[in-house]
């Protein structure tokens, strides 16, 4: 299992390692923005991510000035375009930290009911 939130999403999805059980990639977008001139993504076509952003993240979102001169969407769907096991929750809000929130907490507990089987 990897996983990170924020700038430690960055390095969760870029590790191209041995494949994981499955990644987690809080608040951050998996695309060229302000902070990552190219996100270098290191995992596998079909391997288990689970990606939660606000709409309005006021780092990763199109709405944040300084990605004005790239085309974000704002999470990390095109990056995970074909995955059967990618997930993608957009949380209707303005915030970047939403880790602890209770949607969050149970879409991830749902995602990973579903790709960690014994």
């Amino acid at each position: 299992m990897i996983a990170g939130t924020s700038e430690r999403s960055v390095a969760a999805s870029r590790y191209a390692g041995p494949e994981s059980a499955a990644r987690l990639i809080y608040s951050w977008s998996c695309e060229a923005n302000y902070f990552v001139e190219r996100p270098r993504l290191g995992f596998g076509p079909e391997e288990p991510v689970f990606n939660a952003i606000s709409a309005r993240d006021p780092y990763f979102s199109p709405s944040n000035p300084w990605n004005s001169d790239y085309a974000v969407t704002g999470n990390c769907a095109d990056a995970l375009k074909g995955n059967p096991q990618a997930v993608v929750l957009v949380v209707e809000a303005d915030v970047h930290t939403i880790l602890n929130r209770p949607d969050v907490r149970e879409a991830t507990s749902h995602f990973l009911s579903s790709v960690l089987k014994p």
